[in-house]
């Protein structure tokens, strides 16, 4: 199976000047909190991002999704360790419908299923009528099996979002793989994470569930993101 590693390529790895937390500082915008070394350590990674990003690091999870020192697939294990669940839902929806849409199916029930499973990501609708819709999905059948799995992962709870979210992303690049598209990456599932976390911020405050720390202003106009940017540490090198 070929496994995407998220390599840097040489010409990505020059990183942008630090920027002074004034600067970015102007009317109508949110506060992006931010994570240190210690924070990323606590996860489920079992990395020393400090021999990666360097000791004193800091930065948003868009910081750690536009970081060239990390492979893609460490980049979304983060994201979703580190995002609310009303994200991680929605990128799980995100993930099912490309798998869906990958294999040409037009499923009306396995649609009908995503467009609750998004609406019970925004809290919306109840746990009751997402698994009445996923129920009347399955007796009809002709779906493909790994795109069955990545819709299933529509069906994880607010709690264990984070871990469906991740699940979802490793079941898509196995429709990939059983279509026989080799080169697919996690690329464009990093970049829907950005953009999933930024229209977060342009509906409400404080996408990202992270605690304590400092604050990155983000302006939230015209869909895009505006962060203090950060070095992202002394060792370039992309870890495994």
């Amino acid at each position: 199976m070929v496994v995407d590693m998220g390599l840097a390529k040489s010409s990505d790895l020059s990183l942008p000047s630090p920027k002074k937390q004034t600067d970015l500082t102007v009317e109508g915008t949110h506060s992006m909190k931010y994570y240190s070394i210690s924070d990323l350590n606590r996860t489920s990674l079992n990395i020393d991002f400090g021999n990666i990003l360097g000791s004193h690091w800091q930065g948003t999870v868009i910081d750690l999704l536009r970081c060239p020192s990390l492979f893609n697939v460490i980049k979304i294990k983060l994201a979703t360790s580190l995002s609310k669940a009303d994200v991680n839902l929605s990128f799980s929806v995100w993930c099912a419908r490309k798998a869906l849409n990958l294999t040409g199916n037009t499923d009306r029930f396995a649609e009908n299923f995503l467009k609750i499973a998004e609406q019970y990501g925004k809290g919306l609708t109840s746990r009751k009528i997402l698994t009445k819709a996923w129920d009347q999905m399955r007796p009809n059948g002709g779906l493909d099996v790994h795109v069955i799995e990545t819709l299933q992962c529509c069906l994880g709870t607010h709690e264990e979002s984070a871990k469906m979210a991740y699940k979802a992303s490793s079941k898509l690049m196995e429709v990939y793989y059983s279509l026989s598209q080799l080169k697919a990456t996690r690329q464009e599932q990093v970049d829907t994470f950005i953009t999933l976390i930024t229209d977060r911020y342009e509906q409400q405050k404080g996408a990202c569930d992270i605690s304590g720390g400092q604050h990155t202003p983000v302006n939230v106009g015209f869909n895009s993101v505006i962060i203090a940017c950060k070095y992202c540490g002394q060792d370039l090198q992309p870890h495994q």
